[in-house]
C-alpha cells in the first residue's frame, strides 16, 4: 500500500508540474510583449498614406521590403530627436557594432594587463 501512495504522489507532482508549465506557456503566449502607443494618442494616417504611396508609385517596387521600410521609419524616428547619442541599428549592423565593441574591450583589457 505504501508503494501505491508513492506512485500516486509522484503522478500528482508530475501532473501539477505539467499543469503549471502548460498554464505558464499559455499565459506567456497571450501576453503583450511590446506596449505600443495607443492609436487614439497619435494619428498614424499620414504615415500609412506615405507607406501606401511608396508601395504604389516607387519606380523599383522589387527593391522595397517591409523590413527595410520599418527599419527606415525607426531610423527616421530616432534621428528626428536630434540627439547624437541616440541611434538605431538594424540587426546586421547591431551584430557588427557588438563585435567591434567586444574587440575594443578585449584590446583595452589586454593593454591594461
Amino acid at each position: 500500500m505504501n508503494i501505491i501512495k508513492k506512485i500516486i504522489y509522484f503522478l500528482l507532482v508530475v501532473a501539477i508540474f505539467f499543469g503549471v508549465f502548460v498554464g505558464g506557456f499559455y499565459v506567456g503566449k497571450n501576453q503583450v510583449v511590446c506596449r505600443a502607443v495607443k492609436p487614439e494618442t497619435i494619428d498614424f494616417s499620414l504615415f500609412w498614406d506615405a507607406h501606401d504611396k511608396l508601395l504604389g508609385k516607387f519606380m523599383n517596387p522589387e527593391k522595397i521590403t517591409e523590413q527595410k521600410v520599418l527599419y527606415g521609419a525607426i531610423l527616421g524616428m530616432t534621428k528626428s530627436l536630434g540627439d547624437p547619442y541616440t541611434d538605431f541599428f538594424d540587426p546586421e549592423h547591431a551584430k557588427l557594432f557588438n563585435k567591434i565593441c567586444k574587440g575594443l574591450l578585449v584590446a583595452l583589457v589586454l593593454k591594461l594587463l
